[in-house]
């Protein structure tokens, strides 16, 4: 029988030659046995299958990719973006297209942004991943294109499609990683965000699902026009109105009606005060614009009476550049060492050794200072540029 084996072999090889046999071999799951020493062919088929068999059986090891170094600023900007209505088409100056926050927040998260609550920021717990930015989210006014619900058959209340909740929402499905938070204020002058439910409900809605609420005064007027007496009774009577539907809730923040700001010894009111002998507090009062104070509770230029926010938009030109969302994003960019970039520690602050002195020192709290040195990184970059000169405060509703 070998010796039939042996001949099929030979005469197969006159016509096909040696490959085609080892395929064929191959593919029938054949191996021919050894009659002898004195047979080499048939001891290199053998000898080609296992070794392929074996090849197959042991895929390579994948290699291990290193991974980016991470330099911390966090002493660096963070935005805090302010919007008011979404629309379809023609919004107005300070709303935005429905299609436009959808790619804000699509291009937030593709450049290394990841939403925080505005209490986290204002308590300074900022639990954002390591080489990643911090961004908020604001609106003012309560419209309801920013937030309302609707009635589903079986009772349930949801929030309106389109609307900025609901757009959120669903982002934060697709990309949870972006995270889910932002801070709506509101006045009281007229139903805040309309729509079904009650307002206990819609505001519970909010709270239960990550999303806090603040003062925006209870009848959006102009502060400068106020007195003592006026302006404690718009931040005092809008605060009681919204512990009147969220007893256990406490709000942080407030943000001036036309982002404009009592007259100067009158200021304090807007973080605290007392109306009908009931006490309120506030931590933060937010502008809109780039008004020098940063969103950043450790740094030298912090004034929490005058906090910075950002117009979603995109209208710088050749010859005027408006400190906008398109244009915060094309400079740090360019200039990324001005970003605040997180080390991933709430407890600690790190910052480039270049940097430091934008670090107030004793407002640190609990948490301690790291400073090292990127250049050590950069070898040969022996020059520090300094972050651009403050632009003007714009005014907004």
């Amino acid at each position: 029988m070998k010796w039939l084996v042996l001949v099929a072999l030979a005469a197969l090889t006159a016509c096909t030659g040696q490959a085609q046999i080892e395929e064929a071999f191959v593919k029938a799951e054949v191996v021919l046995p050894i009659v002898s020493d004195e047979v080499p062919f048939e001891a290199e088929i053998y000898r080609t299958i296992n070794v392929s068999r074996q090849e197959e059986a042991e895929p390579e090891p994948e290699l291990e990719i290193e991974p980016e170094p991470i330099f911390p600023n966090e002493v660096g900007e963070i935005m805090v973006l302010v919007y008011h209505g979404l629309h379809e088409e023609s919004p107005g100056p300070y709303d935005r297209l429905t299609a436009d926050f959808w790619n804000d927040l699509q291009t937030l998260y593709d450049q290394g942004y990841r939403l925080i609550a505005l209490a986290d920021l204002i308590n300074n717990n900022i639990t954002t991943p390591a080489g990643y930015t911090p961004v908020a989210i604001t609106f003012d006014d309560g419209l309801p294109s920013a937030f309302s619900l609707k009635e589903l058959e079986d009772g349930t209340l949801t929030p309106v499609p389109g609307t900025a909740v609901y757009i959120l929402n669903a982002f934060y499905e697709k990309n949870p990683a972006f995270g889910r938070a932002a801070s709506f204020f509101i006045n009281a002058w007229r139903d805040p965000f309309e729509g079904a439910g009650t307002l206990e409900e819609r505001f519970r809605f909010l709270i239960d699902n990550g999303f806090e609420i603040g003062n925006h005064s209870f009848n959006h007027l102009d502060f400068s026009r106020l007195n003592a007496q006026q302006l404690q009774q718009e931040m005092g009577s809008l605060n009681q109105f919204i512990r009147k539907h969220l007893p256990d809730y406490e709000s942080l923040a407030m943000a001036y009606p036309f982002s404009i700001r009592p007259r100067a010894g009158l200021r304090h009111y807007a973080l605290a005060g007392e109306y009908n002998g009931i006490p309120y507090n506030y931590v933060w009062a937010l502008r809109v614009g780039n008004t020098g104070s940063p969103a950043v509770p450790h740094h030298v230029r912090f004034d929490p009476l005058n906090v910075s926010r950002v117009v979603p938009s995109d209208q710088s030109t050749d010859y005027r550049n408006v400190p906008d969302l398109g244009y915060l994003l094309r400079r740090f960019e360019r200039e990324p060492h001005l970003r605040f970039i997180s080390d991933g520690d709430p407890d600690t602050i790190t910052v480039p050794s270049d940097q430091v002195h934008y670090v107030d020192m004793y407002n640190l709290g609990d948490k301690e200072l790291v400073v090292y040195d990127r250049y050590e990184a950069y070898e040969g970059e022996d020059t520090l540029i300094e972050p651009e000169a403050s632009y003007e405060s714009e005014v907004a509703g």
